[in-house]
């Protein structure tokens, strides 16, 4: 008897099978001995941005442009660029040992990708399973324990607050009382309020992570994934007052859809920092049912 995949077993195969198709000439790159390239882990998320809003430093930048490369995350000439000094500094020893010397960007990003394919397929089986609702994932803790569980086997900032200013963020001291109070208030908004629905939640909730930019590095990666953990979850809240957008009547839950124009993404991002009003730019992330 075969047995009936799940809901999230379905989420991430048929975000891979989309994106497979949309990179069927991608360049091959090797992977490192110890890590295997899988389908999920490949192209799980090819369609969220690699580093279209500039949030993950070291991660590579995307454009709109339909160079298979490029549709990869990567742009032309990227794969073949070796990791900075400063950037090695902050590589754990055993991911470099695992990635052989000179350490290349391109294979640091693919195993970037292959661990939060991993953690995203748990997370969102544990979702649909039940076993976290919406009070479990909005809050500043998870979030913090997500960015840790991307990083943990890579980088040394893993799970770390930013201590240093940057051109983006609110000022290091207050970030955790900042980020704190920004979800709290996000989550009792969309129980109490018919302000947002389950899709503008989840993005108002990226919007304001990259508005703090509370970590180090890895901002994008860690806040875009923790927005489909909470649209997914508020999809399934049953306190909430507002719902998803879509409606299809057939117990369909929806993701976002992250492959969308870098300039337009970025623009509707600062938007929202002058009104912090999500209606736009959750308009403009399209979203995909699973």
């Amino acid at each position: 008897m075969v047995k009936e995949r799940s809901l999230a077993d379905q989420a991430i195969y048929k975000a891979a099978r989309r994106s497979t198709v949309q990179s069927a000439h991608l360049e091959e790159r090797d992977i490192p001995s110890g890590f295997h390239r899988t389908l999920k882990s490949d192209r799980y998320l090819h369609s969220r941005i690699g580093n279209e809003d500039g949030l993950d430093e070291h991660a590579p930048n995307s454009s709109p442009a339909q160079d298979p490369v490029v549709l990869a995350g990567m742009n032309p000439g990227y794969g073949s660029t070796p990791l900075p000094f400063d950037e090695l500094d902050a590589l754990l020893s055993q991911a470099r040992a695992s990635l052989g010397e000179p350490v290349m960007r391109a294979d640091v990003y693919d195993l970037e990708q292959e661990l939060e394919a991993d953690n995203a397929e748990r997370l969102l089986i544990r979702i649909d399973a039940g076993d976290l609702l919406l009070d479990d994932v909005l809050v500043d803790f998870f979030l913090r324990g997500l960015h840790k569980d991307l990083y943990c086997s890579v980088w040394a900032w893993a799970g770390a607050t930013r201590q240093h200013e940057v051109s983006i963020g609110i000022d290091p001291w207050l970030i955790t009382p900042e980020l704190r109070a920004s979800l709290d208030n996000m989550l009792w908004r969309y129980r109490n309020t018919d302000d947002w629905t389950a899709r503008e939640l989840g993005i108002a909730v990226h919007a304001d992570c990259v508005r703090i930019h509370p970590f180090t590095d890895g901002n994008g990666r860690s806040t875009r994934l923790f927005a489909d953990l909470v649209y997914l979850a508020a999809q399934m809240d049953v306190q909430g007052v507002g719902g998803p957008v879509e409606t299809p009547g057939s117990g369909e839950f929806y993701l976002y859809d992250w492959n969308v124009d870098k300039r337009e993404y970025i623009r509707l991002l600062r938007e929202y920092d002058l009104n912090r009003d999500p209606t736009a730019l959750a308009r403009y992330v399209g979203v995909v049912g699973i």
